[in-house]
């Protein structure tokens, strides 16, 4: 199955038909060769020896035929780290940001129709970030050209990097007379066509998503149940939430892949406040406390 008018080059899958004869398998292929599927997708039909040329390619002829790899790396993204001086962001009512050295104070680089919101740094200062109606402009401002990268999330409030940077979160929320909702996309920064997660539903605090130390994980806690996401494999570690009655919030460790999370107590049993390694999921617990109210 090939997609049609996508970024992405990519099938959507594929499957295998064995025939008893090759006039059958010349038959079905005129029958089936650029069959539209659905809207958005075409049929392609080869032989076991077409599929065998394709795969002995080289990949200089694949780069030909499939266009450039959907992986582009902004430039200049790591020269903060060769700057001695502190950088400084201002911005103007026009969209305008003004990018200033602090020791000494002086104007380095001037970057017009950026962003008519606010601007904020990442974490670590290797990209800035300007809101928009439409969702939010990434560049690299430790380079005078301005190379941009767009992310498309309508009515974004908030955004979050991973701790080394290549994943980011996307927030929004809407009201309603009946309903509130919050919207919640997953990016791989150097990989922007298509957020690589969607999240949907009841409206939390932005603050409740939170980083494992290296980026690899992202947490949130939801009506009784704890969800880590793998970044790695884009699915929830185990396959499903993991149910933990009156969990109240959860916090990784500075330097491993374990969480700490705590459970209020119920009726006569003690609140718990529980070590918890990822992904294997091993628990120990580290205290029982009576009328415990609150974590920090």
């Amino acid at each position: 199955l090939e997609k049609l008018k996508t970024l992405s080059e990519k099938s959507k899958g594929f499957c295998l038909v064995m025939l008893d004869s090759e006039e059958d398998s010349i038959k079905l292929r005129g029958s089936l060769t650029n069959y539209r599927f659905c809207a958005g997708c075409i049929l392609k039909c080869y032989s076991l020896s077409e599929r065998q040329k394709i795969i002995d390619k080289s990949e200089t002829e694949l780069q030909k035929e499939t266009g450039p790899s959907e992986y582009e790396e902004l430039s200049g993204r790591d020269l903060y780290l060769t700057d001695p001086s502190d950088s400084l962001a201002v911005s103007d009512n026009f969209g305008t940001v003004y990018i200033y050295s602090t020791d000494p104070l002086k104007l380095k680089y001037t970057f017009e129709r950026f962003s008519p919101f606010k601007v904020q740094w990442s974490q670590n200062g290797s990209f800035l970030v300007g809101f928009n109606e439409r969702g939010i402009m990434l560049i690299t401002a430790s380079t005078p050209q301005k190379t941009s990268r767009k992310f498309y999330h309508s009515g974004v409030l908030h955004c979050d990097f991973s701790p080394c940077e290549r994943y980011m979160l996307t927030y929004s929320c809407t009201s309603t007379e009946n309903s509130q909702k919050m919207f919640l996309s997953i990016w791989d920064v150097d990989f922007n066509s298509v957020p690589i997660k969607t999240f949907s539903g009841a409206i939390k605090p932005f603050t409740v998503f939170k980083w494992s130390f290296d980026g690899s994980y992202l947490s949130y806690v939801s009506d009784d149940s704890l969800l880590i996401y793998d970044l790695n494999t884009k699915s929830l570690v185990a396959g499903t939430p993991m149910r933990i009655q009156s969990i109240q919030s959860a916090f990784w460790s500075p330097v491993s892949n374990d969480l700490v999370y705590w459970e209020k107590g119920v009726t006569e049993s003690p609140s718990q406040i529980v070590l918890l390694s990822v992904p294997s999921f091993e628990k120990k617990v580290l205290r029982q406390v009576f009328n415990m109210e609150k974590v920090c």
